[in-house]
């Protein structure tokens, strides 16, 4: 199936133009370096619209229509409220520290239970939110999010040692350096969506990451039974945190570039979160 990636899109003499007349239009009136990003991204993507190219870049891919519950995947949060919520997972944090100090269960099995429960009991509250570029609400489903701050916001309410502001205000790179606290960063730089879907497939394994788009964008990279899914808040259609199949997602389309860490396989992140140490920002 032929792919038109924003990069093409932005090769148009008209676009360019428009684009330009934008940006010196708002720089004009004062507005911020983030403001003139945020209108940019927006205009460039109603164009993107108007071309009516956008049906181009939906992969046909049954794997992406299966069953969330065959998947282990919630998308829908327990009966019980946000708050009680992180409760349970700060009670839970704590037992598995004793535990582990004690020696009567492995780090892997940690590893294990924190993913699980950043995916099925977190994050499922945060599915709907609205995004924006400014959004930085700490509470699912009341105001608006922004795609770092859904990041820093959903790992402090795990239980980790972090500043959300100050981790949500980096750039994806610097992002996820930090969530990594120590562990590689592998970039990825493709020359088209074929491409770049097989190069993560080539690196990652069943679990949870850290994803940075280019210096644009940062969201959650989920491996399921060999499956890639991208969580994140989403500045495209719909608007809202969302997880959708990587390889149909437009955001990820439209970027060649990639950040990834881990965080489900990560022995540094896991123990700083069992023994409630910072997250250095």
């Amino acid at each position: 199936m032929y792919l038109v990636s924003f990069r093409k899109l932005i090769n148009r003499p008209s676009l360019v133009f428009g684009i330009s007349a934008t940006l010196f239009a708002l720089a004009m009136y004062g507005l911020s370096f983030q403001s003139i990003l945020k209108r940019t991204q927006l205009e460039t993507y109603r164009e993107f619209l108007d071309l009516g190219l956008h049906d181009a870049l939906v992969v046909s891919d049954s794997v992406c229509s299966a069953e969330w519950n065959a998947l282990g995947i919630k998308k829908i949060p327990g009966p019980k409220s946000y708050t009680d919520a992180k409760i349970e997972v700060y009670t839970l944090k704590k037992e598995l520290a004793e535990q582990h100090r004690a020696g009567t269960i492995s780090l892997d099995s940690v590893k294990g239970l924190f993913a699980e429960n950043l995916l099925n009991t977190v994050i499922p509250y945060w599915y709907g939110t609205p995004w924006s570029f400014e959004g930085h609400t700490a509470i699912p489903n009341k105001g608006k999010i922004a795609c770092g701050y859904f990041i820093s916001t959903t790992l402090r309410d795990m239980g980790l040692m972090l500043n959300r502001y100050k981790l949500a205000q980096k750039g994806p790179l610097e992002e996820a350096m930090s969530i990594g606290c120590g562990a590689p960063v592998t970039t990825l730089v493709t020359k088209n969506h074929n491409e770049a879907i097989a190069a993560v497939e080539s690196l990652v394994q069943d679990g949870i990451y850290i994803i940075g788009f280019g210096a644009g964008h940062v969201g959650y990279l989920l491996q399921r039974e060999g499956l890639l899914y991208v969580i994140h808040s989403n500045y495209l259609y719909p608007g809202v945190v969302e997880i959708e199949c990587l390889r149909n997602s437009r955001v990820f389309q439209s970027f060649s570039t990639f950040h990834i860490v881990n965080v489900s396989h990560n022995d540094f992140l896991i123990l700083r979160w069992l023994n409630s140490l910072a997250i250095e920002q």
